[in-house]
């Protein structure tokens, strides 16, 4: 499984490298013609193809993600800002819900990530309560 994940995350990692590239073409293309006046026309054909390019890339991506999310059962950690720009994490399930978070926001994204990090070292804590 390690294999097969490493391998697909590879391969999102190539597709988003693809989109970046592309899309910083299509902004340097269209400044440069815009600035030099150039008919839209004589670059219409190698824009088009860039475009699609793009859209191809993007939707590789996404099938990696959901390939991704089905090899790990469908449960993923989220990081994102909150209201306040504190960064905040949350574990949601294959449903969507979420069944675990940060409970206090981080300043720094890496603090947010080791905090994930933190809870994925805790695999073997001991469950205590009431029986």
């Amino acid at each position: 499984m390690n294999d097969q994940r490493t391998m697909l995350e590879t391969h999102k990692s190539h597709c988003e490298q693809k989109v970046c590239g592309l899309k910083a073409f299509v902004r340097e293309l269209t400044e440069t013609a815009a600035k030099h006046g150039t008919d839209e026309a004589l670059f219409h054909q190698d824009l088009s193809k860039a475009e699609c390019d793009i859209e191809y890339y993007e939707s590789q991506a996404a099938g990696v993600d959901a390939a991704l999310d089905e090899a790990l059962g469908g449960a993923a950690f989220h990081v994102s800002k909150d209201n306040a720009g504190e960064w905040r994490w949350n574990l949601k399930a294959v449903n969507g819900r979420i069944i675990a978070d940060s409970g206090e926001g981080y300043k720094d994204r890496a603090d947010c990530l080791h905090g994930i990090e933190l809870v994925k070292s805790l695999k073997d804590a001991p469950v205590k309560g009431d029986d």
